[in-house]
């Protein structure tokens, strides 16, 4: 057995050299490269709302803030157009200056907004400021959007990289050119936060008319062309 080891060893080498063959033989390998990208309205409202107290109990806070957020809550179901759900929650002790001993407690629950309709959504942030602080509004795509516009542009990139294909078979004077191990990489479409002034007058009173401005996605493609003889 140890003689017929190197041969069972060997043995799938052929195979993997024939894997590693992208064109068959006599043709000429190019690796390719085409984009295809667009600016795409933002269609969803991201906005991060905060309760936050601070005092010597810690359980009394807690109390306090748990029942703002339900209120809060219980607002949100009325409004069919925005979605409030409960983030981050925080209990932290708050030190005296230059001293470790804890002077006093701060208790934090966040929620997050997300919303279509960018009136209803700001009417919502600007009546509940007595309850809920805005730290947080971004603009961004619905999912939806995203892959609506990621396939389009899958197929756009895929033309651009046979165009290419197709143009420097033209040069190279060759009767045919196929496309293989084609890969899209779509990138890009990042929710675009506001500056911090922009959401202090966002949740002003009356609320602030606000734009979700665009948001860019692109597609990168890449292939390997084998223009044939």
């Amino acid at each position: 057995m140890k003689r017929l080891l190197p041969l069972l060893l060997l043995a799938p080498l052929p195979a993997l050299a024939n894997e590693a063959e992208v064109c068959p033989p006599g043709a000429t390998e190019l690796h390719l490269e085409a984009r295809a990208e667009r600016d795409v309205a933002n269609d969803t409202l991201h906005a991060r709302l905060v309760i936050e107290r601070e005092g010597l109990e810690p359980a009394a806070l807690a109390e306090e803030v748990n029942g703002l957020a339900n209120e809060a809550m219980q607002a949100a179901k009325a409004v069919p157009a925005i979605q409030l759900v409960s983030g981050g929650y925080s209990t932290q002790p708050v030190y005296a200056p230059k001293e470790r001993r804890i002077e006093r407690w701060r208790v934090r629950h966040e929620l997050t907004l997300t919303s279509r309709d960018f009136p209803a959504a700001m009417r919502f942030v600007a009546r509940q400021q007595e309850r809920l602080g805005l730290d947080g509004l971004w603009f961004g795509l619905s999912a939806e959007a995203r892959a609506t516009t990621e396939t389009a542009l899958m197929q756009e990139a895929t033309r651009n990289l046979a165009a290419r294909a197709e143009a420097l078979r033209q040069t190279l004077e060759r009767p045919k050119v196929e496309l293989r191990r084609i890969q899209l990489s779509p990138q890009g479409g990042a929710p675009r936060p506001m500056l911090r002034a922009m959401v202090a007058e966002a949740a002003s009173v009356p609320p602030l008319e606000v734009g979700g401005g665009e948001s860019q996605i692109v597609v990168q493609a890449g292939g390997i062309a084998c223009v044939l003889r």
